[in-house]
């Protein structure tokens, strides 16, 4: 699953395939194994797979707080099956059209009449009635490796003045920006007038590398270069924008 900032959302898909002779039943954890728990979920997580058939698993991880897993197991299941009625396509994803339960529209503050006995709702398709066979139920491993952390960083400069500087000629000023997150940090630089996004000088600034990204955990050094063309005095404001920072 690579990098994910916390709030963000990932999803990968993978398929899985029945090459046996009899239908199999998978199913994957309700609660992934730590340090995943429920920030990682499998749709569908359990279902039947007819031989010679395929089901399509889309995992999703959704962060809430730092993850540092490597090879974690989150596999499933499965089991040879044999249907005791009719054989039919299914996992937890399916719906159908049936009546609403009285009992719910009650519990939902509805009256109960006559009409609204007869509501359709969509719900969930009920399992299809089977029986596992015995000695095939075995456990199918799947290791996933994943980070999530906020962005951070460190930056002590906050202003920089640059000394009164001779027309067409070039001062510099370094500094550095640490990453402090688990993640690689991508950054972009802007340079603009801090009221007026028309103004000609800030032609005059420029920051190098301008785009470009921060291994977890290491530094980039920066250098802001002043090269005025005219005379005049000049502001800017350099931003970096930095996506997924904790406030």
């Amino acid at each position: 699953l690579g990098e994910v900032a916390i709030t963000q959302t990932k999803s990968v898909t993978f398929t899985l395939q029945n090459n046996a002779k009899k239908p199999i039943r998978f199913q994957f954890p309700q609660e992934c194994p730590a340090p995943f728990g429920n920030q990682l979920t499998m749709s569908p997580s359990v279902g039947h797979i007819h031989p010679g058939g395929r089901k399509v698993i889309t995992i999703t991880f959704s962060p809430t707080e730092n993850v540092k897993a490597d090879k974690v197991d989150v596999g499933c299941d499965i089991a040879s099956i044999e249907y005791t009625g009719e054989m039919e396509t299914w996992d937890d994803t399916m719906k159908v059209l049936g009546m609403a339960d009285p009992d719910d529209l009650a519990a939902e503050g509805e009256e109960d009449n006559e009409e609204q006995r007869e509501v359709e709702v969509l719900k969930l398709k009920e399992e299809p009635a089977h029986t596992i066979v015995e000695d095939s139920s075995r456990h199918l491993p799947l290791k996933l490796s994943a980070t999530s952390d906020y962005m951070s960083f460190v930056c002590d400069v906050k202003n920089v003045a640059f000394a009164p500087t001779v027309m067409l000629h070039t001062r510099t000023y370094r500094f550095s920006v640490q990453n402090s997150s688990q993640l690689a940090l991508p950054f972009h630089w802007k340079i603009a007038h801090p009221t007026d996004p028309r103004a000609p000088g800030c032609r005059a600034y420029s920051i190098s590398p301008n785009t470009g990204t921060i291994p977890e955990g290491q530094s980039q050094e920066f250098v802001l270069k002043f090269s005025p063309q005219e005379v005049e005095d000049f502001t800017a404001v350099a931003s970096c924008d930095i996506a997924h920072v904790k406030d």
